[in-house]
């Protein structure tokens, strides 16, 4: 689930790409405000046939990423592209040494 504080990337329609911040998470986590670079609020709501989220109002606008430990990965996808690699499972200490 995503959560504030979240760092996220904007993908503009065109390939631009900005980094933004969640400030607030909304409807079960189906909608999501982030501001970006340019402190403008975005609002995005997640496309329940791609699990992507989309820029709220239009099918042909922004898409977000979300990055880091903010409860996603890339395109709304928990362990997608962009979603921080699992920290290696540690060994057990050799016994009888």
């Amino acid at each position: 689930m995503p959560r504030v504080g979240a760092g996220a990337r904007i993908c503009h329609f065109g390939g631009e790409f900005e980094p933004g911040v969640v400030v607030a998470v909304l409807e079960e986590g189906r909608r999501l405000q982030v501001r970006g670079e340019s402190s403008e609020l975005h609002e995005f709501v997640l496309n329940p046939a791609t699990a992507r989220f989309l820029a709220a109002g239009s099918g042909h606008g922004a898409r977000l990423e979300l990055l880091g430990d903010g409860g996603g990965g890339g395109d709304g996808d928990h362990d997608g592209p962009g979603a921080p690699a699992p920290a290696p499972a540690e060994a057990p200490p050799a016994q009888g040494a």
